[in-house]
């Protein structure tokens, strides 16, 4: 009995360490390079709207835009938890790093909690199998580490996607039904991905059908009354998902997505290539699940990452998916391969758990002496730059896609913001344009002019790292004059006519 109970207190042990570290090193990461997502400061603003009780439609009066259409906010409840975490401090950038560090250790403890329990067990039972195992951990931690994204609501979605693989894997009892209310958290959290927990309950179900029995791989064997009940708890997680702000959108989404040429247009929802650094990683995981898996596995043991990695070869902003499938999939096939180990806890896996454990309170205790500063990234404008637009106070302003969100944060309305998927395509193609991202030939002798002209703009804002061409061309007209400038920052005013 206290054998059986040690075992379990070191594997719960080493669990939460192998989380903390994880974490860890996500922290550690920010620290170094910041935080350069602004769409949170959009996400973190619908959330003080939904708690005044105002809907996502109030959210377009932070625009001045003249092209712009309704909004539906598909991740409510994020939202909300993205604003009360930014009030924990004056720098807004804490909550969104604390939010980050929230969902890592939830989704990396819940992948080794479920799938890392044999491959611990086995450290310790020879030496082959102690190497195996340590780099199976090794590696799955690093993928994790890769699957950190940004502060959004799609990490909260991560840490679903991640529970579906576990309730859909498992041979328990009535399991099957936790999809329920999982359809429902998933649906608010960020409703636009939840109905791939859908599209995976049908995988699982296909793929147990006697047909694929047929093939030369393992399948799922579903008895008669088990295969029943997970069409129900199918069935019951579509309609469960219904139950969330904007109803049935969340299933008619896809379409919109698909049709919308601004959001193809942006680079996290193109293709994954093998010359980013997601193809690198895919050439590395070939070998290494090669190395790691045994001859034989279930078919449907692939079907995650098979999924994942599908939306990630659509959509790069997917990779954070796919590399926690990948992480689930090596750890449970090195956990279920085949080799003697002994039950009992021994001292290698003592020795383990007690060293993960040091490494973890080591890194806890240094995350606590060491003070934050503030994580805001220089690309985000200084209050200097904030009071100097204030100051002139501006009819329309233009500003960079990435940075639109943080001023209208600061309450400084601007012609567009990263929600792309509200405005008009000519809205988009202009923008773009006027930094010279697309090439327009309508007879124009100056479009960047134009532009301008045609929206009003009598104020433009620009960060030196990313609009060095533009500043460059503003510096030139003489009609406009710079009012102010600083290292990162150049604003460039209108000048009466």
């Amino acid at each position: 009995m206290m054998n059986k109970r040690l075992k379990n207190r070191l594997w719960l042990v080493t669990c939460l360490a192998l989380a903390i570290i994880t974490t860890y090193t996500i922290y550690r990461y920010y620290c170094v390079h910041r935080i350069g997502d602004s769409d949170f400061y959009w996400h973190i603003m619908l959330g003080k709207n939904a708690i005044s009780g105002l809907s996502a439609d109030d959210s377009l009066v932070w625009s001045n835009s003249i092209y712009q259409t309704s909004y539906t906010n598909y991740s409510l409840l994020s939202d909300i938890i993205l604003y009360k975490l930014s009030c924990i401090r004056e720098d807004e950038t804490f909550g969104a790093l604390v939010y980050m560090l929230i969902t890592a250790f939830i989704t990396s403890f819940i992948v080794f909690a479920s799938w890392g329990r044999n491959v611990i067990k086995k450290i310790g039972s020879s030496a082959r199998s102690t190497i195996t195992s340590i780099s199976a951990i090794l590696f799955s931690v690093w993928l994790l580490y890769m699957a950190k994204g940004n502060p959004r609501p799609h990490l909260m979605a991560l840490a679903c996607f991640v529970v579906s693989i576990g309730i859909l894997e498992s041979r328990k009892p009535n399991v099957s039904y936790l999809a329920i209310p999982l359809a429902v958290i998933w649906a608010n959290l960020h409703g636009a991905s939840m109905p791939l927990l859908i599209v995976m309950e049908l995988l699982y179900l296909i793929v147990s059908l006697p047909i694929f029995r047929k093939l030369n791989v393992e399948v799922i064997s579903y008895t008669k009354n088990e295969y029943v009940g997970r069409v129900l708890s199918a069935v019951l997680s579509l309609l469960a998902g219904l139950c969330n702000p904007v109803g049935i959108k969340i299933y008619t989404r896809l379409f919109h997505v698909s049709d919308n040429a601004n959001i193809l247009a942006i680079k996290e929802w193109s293709p994954a290539t093998i010359r980013s650094s997601v193809g690198v990683v895919l050439l590395i995981i070939f070998f290494v699940i090669g190395a790691l898996s045994p001859r034989k596995r279930s078919i449907a043991h692939v079907i995650p990452v098979i999924v994942a990695g599908t939306l990630m070869l659509l959509h790069v902003r997917f990779e954070s998916w796919f590399f926690a499938a990948l992480a689930i999939y090596i750890l449970d096939a090195v956990g279920n391969r085949e080799t003697n180990y002994t039950e009992t806890a021994n001292s290698p896996q003592i020795i383990v758990s007690v060293f993960s454990a040091a490494v973890a309170l080591f890194c806890t205790v240094n995350m606590a002496i060491n003070q934050i500063h503030s994580l805001r990234p220089l690309r985000y404008p200084s209050e200097a730059v904030i009071n100097a637009i204030k100051d002139y106070a501006p009819k329309r302003m233009y500003a960079d896609i990435n940075t639109g969100a943080f001023f209208e944060y600061n309450g400084i309305p601007v012609i567009i913001d990263s929600r792309i998927d509200m405005y008009d395509k000519e809205l988009l193609q202009d923008m773009n344009a006027i930094k010279g991202k697309v090439s327009v030939t309508d007879g124009t002798p100056d479009y960047t002019e134009a532009v301008l002209k045609k929206y009003n703009i009598d104020m433009v804002t620009l960060c030196r790292g990313d609009s060095m061409m533009l500043i460059g061309y503003m510096a030139q007209k003489q009609n406009w004059c710079i009012a102010y400038q600083d290292s990162a920052y150049v604003i460039f005013q209108k000048l009466q006519e």
